[in-house]
């Protein structure tokens, strides 16, 4: 299977009829990039991909994967306002052209919303959907195909694509202790165990048809003993299932153990992150209690700093009342408020003090009665002079002080900014560490191992009660074939029966042996691909146990795999993706979002240089600069028959995209 084109509509941020990404290769060029910053729309695309194959299945997994996001929060927002101020509807849809075994198809997957506004609310309801898929014919036309399940599953079951379709996070996960079950999983249900468990279920309940259609045929003491058949059969099979569900109850209670263990050797570390998080926390909260501050003293100041507006006609009016005092129009008065209080002081204008009938004293007395026979009239321009100046001199102050709240307000934004920036750098780091504390990891522990030991116990004693089961039935069987010799339609369902468990047995044997094979086949291909990508690898012993654990042990035979870098974890992770696509025969594309995200650069040339030969079609997202690096160019970039560069507009929330090759 490849992907041939991806054409979006108001799908995420790509806004209207986007322009339609070819993902077509050369053989020779088997890779296609996309380059984009986080939220550009890189994981739109991959999304896209997903949902355009699988609709309403993936539509199941988003709220999980994208944190509670459902498919209807991907219609583009720009598209949703512009349709509910028109009260139209706005259609989402992504169409996938792909080819499978020389044949081309193309599969769209569309839904129509209503938005409405209620208040300042978008409400946004669904009103209907629609899935087509058609195959190309010779002739130029197209065939519409019944959409299926079973038709997707011949190209790319959706109980394995997260193993060919994923992100560089989770792919890393597969590697961490603890992930047994997952490891399993994917070997099972890439190299296609899950069939031939189903053919030895189908071949048991046949055979438990023909026992039940031999009791009802049955008479007399045959009748008895079939019917005790019957019951030991049914204990047998319960016996085993008991059997299969304490091992994987074992085996997710050893992963939980792991986990725990790990998280108790990392716990220092999340400590040390964490208290680093409580304090930037606590002068976050002092940041923005000062934001708070100066936010109400600049609210305080603006309404003085606005009269900055009538500046210049306050510094013409004074100059022109200043200018006719000089020339005698105005007389220089003296306030008699001004001259009262200096009386009352003892204290003149230039600070010398003078006692009461001194000189001072009778001057000031003479000129208060001088002052007292102006008129009004020029009491009020003299008043209105003080009052502009008083004024010039506020809308000064004011605007000084603003300037100074506003480079503060500045100064504390941008505290704030790198302090949150900081604590969510910590909070990245603590999705990969234990928070709890060692008390209360300890008592987890101890839970799950008494639990372990109880599905032990409990594993025992039922395989003790199949081995009485199966003695009973060996028994059985003989009193059977002897009275079933009297009854010859009875007999022939009886040999019908024993065929079927034959059968079953023998499909079992097959299975148990099948999935040894490719657990050995797999752990091999993991080695050969984890050496290729992980130069210094060489001290290490890489193996897939018996119990499907990826173990990673050093040159004296101790357990390292929690030493791993998490580049080096992301590496054995994809490594050994690329051994199960080669176990099971599977060539679908390769697609992933962020590879080298968690990789050192000398890690990003080994991964890049083997990237081209892993999948006929490799699709790539990857962040500039971080991966699309002068190091990744240079092993790529001869491969790649499409470079595509996203771009996103903030303000109208659009990615749009460049080719640069």
């Amino acid at each position: 299977m490849k992907f041939d084109k991806l054409k979006l509509q108001n799908f995420s941020s790509y806004y209207g009829d986007a322009p339609t990404f070819d993902f077509r290769v050369e053989k020779e060029k088997p890779i296609v990039v996309l380059i984009g910053d986080t939220g550009f729309g890189k994981t739109s695309i991959f999304d896209a991909l997903n949902w355009a194959l699988y609709g309403q299945e993936y539509e199941e997994e988003l709220p999980k994967l994208r944190r509670g996001r459902h498919i209807i929060d991907y219609v583009n927002e720009k598209a949703l306002k512009e349709a509910a101020e028109k009260g139209v509807s706005v259609c989402m849809l992504c169409t996938l052209d792909f080819s499978h075994n020389m044949r081309k198809y193309y599969i769209t997957q569309s839904l129509t919303v209503k938005p409405k506004k209620k208040g300042a609310e978008l409400i946004v309801e669904e009103t209907g959907r629609t899935t087509k898929l058609c195959e190309y014919t010779p002739s130029g036309d197209v065939d519409v195909i019944p959409y299926s399940k079973t038709f997707l599953d011949d190209i790319l079951p959706g109980n394995v694509k997260g193993y060919f379709l994923f992100d560089g996070d989770r792919i890393y996960n597969l590697a961490s202790p603890g992930s047994s079950a997952e490891v399993r999983d994917a070997i099972y249900k890439v190299v296609d165990l899950e069939i031939v468990k189903k053919a030895e279920e189908h071949l048991k309940e046949i055979a438990a048809e023909y026992s039940r259609e031999a009791r009802k045929l049955s008479h007399g003491e045959l009748a008895v003993v079939e019917e005790r058949h019957l019951e030991e059969t049914k204990i047998q099979e319960d016996c085993k299932r008991t059997i299969q569900t304490n091992q994987n109850e074992k085996r997710a209670l050893d992963d939980q153990i792991k986990a725990l263990e790990a998280k108790l050797v990392n716990l220092p570390e999340s400590e040390k992150l964490q208290n680093e998080k409580n304090i930037r926390g606590e002068g976050l909260e002092t940041i923005l209690v000062e934001q708070q501050k100066i936010k109400l003293l600049i609210k305080d100041i603006i309404p003085k700093a606005a009269y900055k507006l009538s500046t210049e006609p306050v510094e013409n009016l004074i100059g022109i009342i200043n200018d006719k005092r000089k020339k005698g129009e105005i007389p220089k008065h003296i306030s008699e408020t001004l001259i009262n209080d200096l009386l009352n002081m003892g204290r003149c204008i230039c600070d010398t003090e003078f006692e009461e009938n001194s000189k001072i004293h009778n001057a000031l007395q003479e000129r208060l009665l001088s002052e007292k026979g102006k008129s009004q009239q020029e009491q009020e321009v003299l008043e209105l002079l003080y009052n502009l100046q008083t004024l010039q001199q506020t809308i000064i102050t004011a605007n000084q002080e603003l300037s100074e709240y506003e480079d503060n307000l500045i100064e504390q934004e941008n505290k704030e900014k790198k302090e949150r920036l900081r604590i969510a750098e910590i909070d990245k780091e603590l999705k990969t560490l234990p928070q709890e504390n060692i008390k209360l990891i300890t008592e987890q522990l101890s839970i799950r191992r008494d639990k372990r030991d109880e599905c032990i116990r409990k594993d025992q004693e039922t395989k003790d009660s199949l081995k009485i089961c199966e003695d009973k039935l060996k028994e059985i069987d003989k009193q059977r074939k002897e009275l079933g010799k009297k009854e010859k339609e009875v007999a022939v369902l009886q040999q019908k029966n024993e065929l079927a468990q034959q059968a079953s047995l023998e499909i079992e044997r097959l299975y148990n042996d099948f999935a040894e094979d490719s657990r050995k086949e797999v752990e091999k291909f993991t080695i050969e691909e984890f050496r290729k990508f992980v130069f210094s690898s060489s001290g290490y012993h890489v193996g897939l146990s018996k119990e499907y654990d990826l173990q990673v042990l050093d040159s004296n035979g101790n357990p390292a795999l929690q030493r791993l870098s998490m580049g080096q974890s992301q590496c054995l992770s994809l490594a050994f993706i690329l051994a199960i696509s080669k176990v099971s025969q599977k060539h679908p594309p390769l697609v992933i979002d962020m590879p080298f995200s968690r990789l050192s650069k000398h890690v990003d040339a080994a991964v890049a240089t083997r990237l081209p030969h892993l999948a006929e079609q490799v699709i790539l997202f990857l962040i500039p600069d971080k991966e699309w690096n002068d190091v990744t160019q240079e092993h790529l970039g001869n491969y790649c028959s499409h470079i595509y560069e996203l771009d996103f507009d903030p303000n109208e929330r659009i990615t749009n995209w460049t080719k640069i090759n």
